[in-house]
């Protein structure tokens, strides 16, 4: 005789909330660009409160259906909190793909937006993900336990993503980057591409958002993204490795560091491939910002909407004509996004500079803007600066500007 094993409650902190919270966000601007109602799936999301949610906010504009593995008490629980009605989608298991299908179920199969958190890892269902979204459809993925997936089972992550990691100071970009670039990977399998929406990430929660594109020619352009990533073990300077079919003569020129002269053997090595392409789409980001301060929605201040702009522009400053100012009285004017952000991030948290003291960290974004460079915050780390200059040049800057210690 077997007793039956009891669930433990599903228990919400408030850094899901506030993913789940984007979520709405993001569907709520795609509703309002479009002219019709939009059919939503909520897979594998537990207690299936993100699919409540929106038909409680949203309510005629979109069609939700939510589908998991078994229907629990909470699921039914959350229905009665919104005063929701359901009814079941039969679905037949013995038809074969390709075959037509009841016309009522076409929407609900081939759908505009599917948001997914599953328990285990994600590349087991962006297969059938990418195969049922309709062109300019929406794919939202979230995880959890983005450090432990991620460093400590580097072994677990190549068998899974086919990618190599290993602990670094910008870990949750690259952890972002591998997972788009296996999006990339099975949109590519249907003859799709994407359009990186928004990539956030909430301590050890993260959400992707990305628009899938119809099309072969799309496909290829996004798979030419996918490089592998060189990585210094002894600054952590880091670069996107060339896509070429030939291999590199020397690829420790490509790193801006000089370890591999100064220091003996291999002091670099390859992790990825990874997606080098953007993480955020400005002009949607504005359309989510509109659509928050209508609706009055807050977020915390290292997960705002604001933040991200700022991090998806990383805008940079033009010098003035006349150097004679000291820093502090140069007036800057901030430049319009030309460029793409720069990828990755440092952590300044870790750099120890022995005759210098550390300025405030707004401080050091405005010398980095007066030389030039462009930076900003990154909403991924509290100590990191998102900016095109080298950590070597970031160093000099701040012997420049900086206080001596005495």
């Amino acid at each position: 005789m077997t007793t039956p094993v009891q669930k433990r409650p599903c228990i919400e902190s408030n850094r899901i909330q506030s993913v789940r919270n984007m979520v709405l966000c993001v569907l709520s601007a795609e509703v309002r660009q479009r002219h019709e109602p939009l059919y939503c799936v909520d897979v594998l999301d537990k207690s299936g409160q993100s699919g409540t949610l929106w038909k409680n906010v949203l309510k005629d504009q979109i069609h939700v259906t939510i589908a998991d593995r078994e229907i629990d008490d909470s699921l039914k629980s959350n229905l009665d909190t919104y005063s929701l009605k359901s009814q079941d989608l039969p679905l037949d298991i013995n038809r074969i793909p390709g075959d037509p299908m009841e016309p009522q179920h076409v929407n609900e199969i081939f759908t505009d937006k599917i948001n997914m958190n599953p328990n285990q890892h994600l590349v087991n269902v962006l297969d059938s993900a990418a195969m049922n979204l309709k062109h300019n459809g929406i794919l939202c993925v979230s995880s959890t336990d983005i450090s432990s997936k991620f460093t400590r089972t580097a072994h677990v992550i190549h068998r899974h993503y086919g990618a190599s990691v290993i602990k670094t100071s910008y870990m949750k970009e690259l952890a972002l980057r591998i997972v788009i670039a296996n999006i990339v990977r099975s949109c590519a399998k249907c003859n799709k591409g994407i359009d990186v929406l928004l990539s956030v990430c909430a301590n050890d929660n993260f959400l992707i958002v990305v628009r899938i594109l119809r099309g072969a020619k799309e496909g290829d352009s996004c798979i030419n993204k996918i490089v592998p990533v060189l990585h210094c073990q002894i600054c952590e300077e880091r670069v996107f490795h060339p896509n070429t079919l030939s291999p590199q003569e020397d690829p420790y020129s490509l790193l801006p560091c000089s370890c591999n002269k100064n220091n003996p053997g291999k002091t670099a090595v390859i992790l990825g491939p990874a997606w080098s392409g953007k993480l955020f789409n400005v002009s949607f980001l504005d359309s989510m910002l509109h659509g928050c301060k209508d609706m009055d929605w807050n977020f915390s201040d290292s997960f705002s909407i604001e933040t991200l702009m700022e991090e998806a522009k990383c805008p940079k400053c033009s010098l003035p004509e006349d150097n004679s100012e000291e820093p502090d009285q140069k007036k800057t004017k901030l430049s319009p996004p030309e460029e793409p952000m720069p990828p990755f991030y440092y952590n300044l948290h870790g750099m120890k500079l022995k005759s210098v003291e550390h300025p405030k960290f707004s401080r050091l974004l405005e010398y980095l803007r007066q030389d030039g460079y462009k930076c900003s915050r990154t909403h991924l780390d509290v100590y990191g600066v998102r900016t095109n200059a080298t950590l070597k040049q970031i160093t000099d800057i701040m012997y420049k500007y900086c206080k001596q210690k005495s």
